[in-house]
């Protein structure tokens, strides 16, 4: 069977599947069985700083528009609420 997902839910599974120690098929194979994929076992590996990195990188990348950064002063917070 040929599944087609976007790159980044490609890269996700896969890199799911390595933390649980498990190759992407047999991986796969197991969440198949299970009968939700809210109860598959978080992997218990703790990931290294680079790739916490890595991954928080990806995660902006899901948003362009925030380019990372965000003003979390006073005056942001409470602009336009007639301070």
């Amino acid at each position: 069977m040929n599944i087609a997902v976007p790159d980044q839910v490609a890269a996700a599974l896969s890199r799911k599947a390595a933390l649980a120690g498990k190759d992407l098929i047999t991986f796969l194979q197991e969440i198949a069985k299970d009968d939700s994929l809210d109860q598959a076992a978080p992997p218990q590996r703790r990931i290294s700083r680079e790739e916490f990195r890595t991954l928080l990188k990806e995660i902006v990348e899901l948003s362009p528009g925030s380019k990372g950064g965000m003003n979390d002063s006073r005056e942001s917070i409470y602009a336009g609420c007639g301070e």
